[in-house]
């Protein structure tokens, strides 16, 4: 089941509109406390840590997260 979740996740993250978002919204945010909270909310919007890093794994596998700036903000 949490496969097929994955799968879905990863073809919705394949959209333009979905990808240039969160480009835009990781570019935005350049302070790292701020990054931990987004992730915060995100996680418990989704009630599971396991299906939001399945998420951020997949978005950086569709580019639509940009890993060198997060490294940088680190």
């Amino acid at each position: 089941m949490i496969f097929v979740g994955l799968k879905l996740m990863s073809s919705s993250c394949n959209d333009e509109s979905i990808k240039s978002g969160f480009r835009t919204l990781f570019a935005t945010i350049d302070f790292p406390l701020l990054l931990e909270l987004f992730g915060l909310l995100f996680t418990a919007l989704i009630q599971s840590s396991a299906a939001v890093i399945g998420l951020v794994i997949v978005m950086i596998s569709n580019q639509a997260i940009n890993i060198q700036r997060l490294y940088l903000l680190l």
